[in-house]
C-alpha cells in the first residue's frame, strides 16, 4: 500500500506516534456500584433520546458516544472498568452537555485530554515536505 502511495501520487506514507487530543470517558467515585450488571442477556437500546445497556461492555458505550457525538477527536475508555455494565440514559443524545448529565447520574464524565497515539502520515515526497496527519 505505502509503494502504491508512492506510485500513484508521491506521498510517502508511515506510522508515527504522536500527542493526540481525545475525549475520555471516565469513572468518578461510586461508579463501579451504580453500573455493576445484574447480569442477564446482553440488550442495547439507542435511539435519539435513550440509551439503554444492560450486560454489555464499556466499550460498547464508548462507540455509542462516538456514533452520537461525533468528534474529530477519538472516544477512548478511562474507566479501568473490565466488566460488564447497566446503564439507561433518558436525554436529548445528540447535545454533548444533555449527554454528558446522563452520564453524570451514573458517575461517568467526558473529559477532554491529550495521549501519545499511533497515527498514519503522509509526506508528499518532495524536499520540503509537509505532513499530513490521519
Amino acid at each position: 500500500m505505502q509503494q502504491d502511495l508512492q506510485k500513484a501520487f508521491n506521498y510517502k506514507a508511515s506510522i508515527e506516534t504522536r500527542v493526540i487530543p481525545c475525549w475520555k470517558l471516565i469513572a468518578l467515585q461510586g461508579a463501579e456500584k451504580k453500573l455493576a450488571t445484574k447480569g442477564g442477556k446482553l440488550n442495547q437500546i439507542h435511539t435519539h433520546a435513550r440509551i439503554s445497556l444492560v450486560n454489555s461492555p464499556v466499550e460498547d458505550l464508548v462507540k455509542a458516544l462516538a456514533y452520537k457525538l461525533p468528534s474529530p477527536y477519538p472516544y477512548i475508555n478511562a474507566t479501568g472498568f473490565t466488566h460488564n455494565i447497566d446503564l439507561d440514559i433518558e436525554a436529548v443524545l445528540l447535545d454533548f452537555e444533555e449527554f454528558r448529565k446522563g452520564l453524570l447520574r451514573f458517575g461517568l464524565d467526558i473529559v477532554k485530554d491529550e495521549m501519545p497515539m499511533q497515527v498514519l502520515v503522509l509526506r508528499k515526497n518532495t524536499a520540503a515536505s509537509v505532513a499530513t496527519v490521519f
